[in-house]
């Protein structure tokens, strides 16, 4: 079961996560991939965003800092979705609304969102194609969207590979428990097992 397994990954990788790890570092990266795209700020105030995929929230909180009216965040993890609503509440960021649902069966009228963004999502589900469908169908004609997917290529992405093919009889828990016994910060164990 993909979906419970990427859910429970995801939602074990976000433990620990502070508010650098989910304020500071995704505004910051957002805003760059923002730039690069050409997609101006400018252009965000008093409209409505979609995060598909948004695990703990911390993309979400970035879209509403950008000055977004209402944001909302779906992702297919229970645990994830509690976890953002706790953030939201803890760091009194108000009007982010999260919801759990698949990004492959979108539970939203056509046309919806001014702009909606896949960060790092699709690669993990059964079909991008379908993703993307998805996606441009809850997106209004005249909104944006980004989507950013993980690909391959150079010696990285070889290792990568390596890796999961070595790990993949491996418990993710045991992998996951076992980087917490060492001294690598929690932001390092997602960046790595986030590929693996």
């Amino acid at each position: 079961d993909y979906k419970n397994i990427t859910g429970d990954h995801y939602s074990n990788l976000f433990d620990g996560f502070n508010k650098t790890h989910l304020i500071t570092q995704p505004r910051i990266l957002l805003k760059k991939r923002f730039l690069k795209n050409n997609i101006s700020l400018k252009n965000f105030h008093n409209k409505i965003a979609l995060d598909l995929g948004c695990g703990n929230g911390r993309y979400t909180f970035a879209l509403k800092s950008f000055g977004f009216k209402k944001v909302v965040g779906i992702d297919i993890s229970p645990k994830n979705i509690k976890m953002a609503k706790y953030n939201a509440k803890k760091l009194s960021i108000k009007n982010v609304f999260f919801k759990v649902g698949d990004v492959l069966k979108l539970n939203f009228k056509n046309n919806n969102f001014d702009f909606v963004m896949s960060y790092g999502v699709f690669h993990h589900t059964r079909s991008i194609e379908r993703g993307l469908k998805e996606m441009v169908r809850v997106t209004k004609k005249s909104g944006t969207g980004l989507v950013f997917l993980i690909g391959h290529g150079g010696i990285k992405w070889t290792i990568i590979e390596l890796c999961r093919f070595i790990l993949q009889y491996t418990s993710r828990e045991f992998i996951t428990n076992y980087m917490k016994l060492t001294k690598i910060s929690q932001k390092y164990i997602y960046l790595i097992l986030d590929h693996v």
